[in-house]
């Protein structure tokens, strides 16, 4: 069973979507999200949006 922990995204829009590229391509049987989703940096609506 594969599994994605994503956590700390901090509205770091980059990297949130290398991330989700490299989830698509490895095809997890879940995904859970652990938080701190915005914060630091200057993406926050593109990062909500792609969440």
């Amino acid at each position: 069973m594969k599994l994605v922990l994503l956590s700390d995204i901090r509205a770091n829009l980059p990297a949130l979507e290398t991330a989700l590229a490299d989830i698509d391509s490895s095809k997890p049987n879940a995904v859970y999200y652990l938080g701190d989703l915005l914060g630091y940096n200057v993406w926050p609506n593109e990062v909500v949006q792609a969440i």
